[in-house]
């Protein structure tokens, strides 16, 4: 799987966590199941430390996160 250069956190209804990794091609590079938020980012700050940037909210009128965020991958890759 491609290293991942963004990661998108969706909480589920049921409070657990799905965290989507996405490289900077805007290609899948796999997805983890947390029990909750603060577990899914406890997890990434141990996966990536330093490397993490600052969190973005994705806009309430965004339907599809992950749509939203491989077209902002492709905007913002360097």
């Amino acid at each position: 799987m491609p290293f991942p250069n963004v990661l998108l956190i969706e909480v589920e209804p049921d409070g657990s966590a799905q965290v989507h990794r996405y490289a900077a091609t805007g290609e899948f590079g796999g997805d983890t199941w947390h029990k909750n938020e603060s577990d899914a980012r406890e997890q990434l700050v141990f996966e990536y430390g330093t490397a993490l940037g600052e969190w973005e909210p994705i806009p309430e009128e965004v339907s599809d996160s992950h749509e939203y965020v491989v077209e902002w991958v492709r905007k913002h890759r360097q």
